[in-house]
């Protein structure tokens, strides 16, 4: 498979991604959230879907991100790949993020 392709089906996903989400513009990393304390895709999970029911809380890319990570750690060998490609998404969301807002 070709890198093109490949690129092709990151660029999909990012599609589904704002189509169901919209415009998201979190920041890369909010203080106090130490994403790197979490070693299962269970534990980023939830505290993902915790800091999206806070509106006090700040959701960031690491977290999306920790826990699509986690996600194709745990995959099975016929799901490593989905996962990976959603790991790609995230990440162009979060440069995507960042260059609209000039950081």
């Amino acid at each position: 498979m070709s890198c093109f392709t490949v690129l092709m089906e990151v660029m999909r996903e990012r599609v589904a991604q704002q189509d169901k989400w919209g415009e998201q513009n979190h920041p890369w990393l909010v203080g106090g959230h130490h994403w790197g304390n979490f070693h299962t895709a269970d534990q980023a999970r939830d505290m993902v879907n915790t800091l999206m029911l806070h509106p006090r809380q700040e959701l960031d890319y690491a977290g999306i991100l920790t826990e699509e990570y986690h996600e194709a750690l745990e995959a099975e060998d016929d799901d490593i790949r989905t996962e990976l490609i959603q790991v790609a998404a995230v990440a162009v969301a979060a440069i995507e993020s960042l260059d609209r807002n000039g950081r």
